[in-house]
């Protein structure tokens, strides 16, 4: 087992350092999106690569921040997003990923259904006195969608969520096809 983890180490080592490489190619060649690129893939890299099961809010929407970057360049520009982090929950610790996974889950099954361009109106704040955290994600789009269509994306969204199951509350609104607001209380540590 040691030996399995140690030769996991010397990859992410070697991903690293080949990443640092790349950022310096970019750099003398001046190459700016691509540098912007890169350095929001490794913030992103190397904050998954820390063996720790809590994080700061603060850190995963760094994180988040971060991927939502590298997938709008993926996704040529369709996909914007605004974030709204609260000041009071930023030193807060939640269990690491839950942020991060959420976004990801519903940008990939809503991407990949939708053809028109997206919006994501993030917020993360706090509820009253509780020590959880509200995190919503209202997604703003303006294809011409079928009931059909959004119970698969929510079916699938569901089922991917299923898997990371530590949300306080879940919930997913679908009452105008043109929007779509997922609201979820994720306790704190």
């Amino acid at each position: 087992m040691d030996k399995l983890y140690e030769i996991d180490r010397i990859k992410e080592k070697f991903n690293f350092e080949a990443l640092n490489t790349i950022y310096q190619i970019a750099y003398f060649e001046g190459a700016g999106e691509t540098l912007d690129l890169l350095e929001s893939y490794i913030d992103m890299f190397r904050s998954c690569t820390c063996d720790v099961d809590l994080e700061m809010v603060k850190c995963e929407v760094s994180r988040v921040k971060s991927y939502l970057k590298i997938q709008k360049v993926m996704r040529n520009d369709r996909l914007k997003h605004s974030l709204f982090l609260s000041h009071d929950v930023m030193d807060k610790y939640i269990k690491k990923d839950k942020l991060y996974m959420a976004t990801h889950i519903i940008v990939e099954s809503l991407m990949n259904k939708l053809s028109s361009n997206v919006f994501l109106d993030i917020n993360i704040s706090k509820i009253g006195d509780l020590d959880n955290i509200f995190f919503s994600i209202n997604v703003y789009h303006s294809d011409d969608i079928s009931d059909q269509d959004i119970e698969e994306v929510t079916k699938d969204i569901n089922r991917k969520m299923s898997t990371i199951n530590e949300f306080e509350e879940y919930s997913i609104d679908t009452t105008t096809k043109k929007e779509i607001f997922f609201k979820f209380i994720i306790p704190t540590e």
